[in-house]
């Protein structure tokens, strides 16, 4: 009975992974996005995924944490920094809770970004 019950759950945990991703791919996309054009056009499921997964690892699962995370994940990943060692050190940090992990993310991406592409890297 145990068993049966936890694969139903697992069923509705993965369904309602893939309805985020679906749904976060399709705001992702849109002209209202804050991503820019050419992160708009790497959004898909296969990222949106792979970006959740990456999340997962560092304790970041809440919807809302999520959301904000795949924002800077997605604008990362399209360019030549790949392993940007600022984003590690916040996530890899044990003392930070995922939320302040995904807020300290977002500061610092926009804060990198204003200050020109060379030291996002």
């Amino acid at each position: 009975m145990l068993v049966i019950r936890e694969q139903a759950l697992d069923s509705i945990a993965a369904q309602a992974e893939a309805d985020f991703a679906k749904a976060w791919v399709a705001t992702a996309r849109s002209e209202n996005s804050p991503l820019s054009a050419a992160a708009r056009q790497r959004c898909d499921l296969k990222v949106a995924r792979r970006g959740i997964d990456f999340a997962r690892r560092y304790g970041i699962i809440g919807r809302y944490d999520l959301e904000r995370f795949l924002y800077v994940y997605v604008e990362l990943i399209g360019t030549e920094r790949a392993g940007h060692a600022w984003a590690l050190e916040i996530l890899e940090d044990p003392t930070l809770s995922p939320s302040y992990k995904t807020d300290q993310l977002e500061g610092q991406f926009a804060l990198l970004s204003a200050a020109g592409d060379e030291n996002l890297g």
